[in-house]
């Protein structure tokens, strides 16, 4: 089994943020977003995988301060033109092994999403590095304390989806490899009279439940 990349096991935080119109008009509120994540201590974000041709534009200009990745890919028809731009690594949405081995074919971290004890404990067999727990938020905030008692220390677990600053400690507390902030985080900061202050109050929020880095 490969170790976790460096941008996801040292900041142990991925901002997530959701697929936006693939116009170029989309891109400074886009920009304002990242800008303010990279001011408030995020190091690694990730694009859903419908806007992966932004990267081409974003890397030059935050690349010096945030890692990019790719979320959302379901299937290897999608995962192929997502690796054809260079993501750090990518988070898949299911536990598809064609996806695991297609990324450990071309050097990029996939991790594969599940959610029962069951499902996670079978992805973890597919040779990456961790498994995201997807959706995490449905099982309630003690699911990461429940799935210690039933699943190996060496099941490095990632939880994402729906999670706010309070669960994403509980589950530091448990072990968890890296959280990933998404909805809850963002709230309306893509809407054009969003409110991207408070955007920068929640950024706060999230950076200060992140024990030190694996090591």
């Amino acid at each position: 089994m490969n170790a976790l990349p460096a941008c996801l096991a040292e900041p142990r935080l991925v901002a997530a943020l959701p697929l936006r119109p693939a116009e170029a008009s989309s891109l400074p509120r886009v920009g304002a977003v990242l800008e303010i994540l990279a001011q408030r201590g995020f190091r690694t974000v990730s694009l859903h995988h419908g806007n992966r041709d932004w990267l081409a534009e974003l890397v030059p200009v935050f690349g010096a301060r945030l890692a990019f990745g790719l979320h959302g890919v379901v299937s290897p028809d999608e995962l192929q033109p997502a690796l054809a731009q260079t993501p750090a690594f990518v988070l898949a949405n299911n536990a598809n092994p064609a996806l695991v081995r297609t990324g450990i074919d071309a050097g990029v971290t996939v991790l594969p999403a599940a959610l029962t004890p069951n499902e996670l404990l079978a992805a973890s067999d597919l040779g990456a590095p961790a498994v995201q727990v997807l959706p995490a938020d449905v099982m309630g905030g003690a699911y990461g304390e429940s799935l210690q008692h039933v699943l190996p220390p060496s099941v490095q677990l990632v939880p994402r989806g729906g999670l706010g600053a309070w669960a994403l400690g509980r589950w530091y507390k448990v072990g968890a490899a890296c959280c990933v902030a998404d909805d809850t985080l963002f709230a309306d900061a893509f809407d054009p009279d969003g409110h991207l202050g408070q955007l920068r109050e929640r950024c706060g929020s999230f950076v200060e439940q992140v024990p030190e880095p694996l090591g």
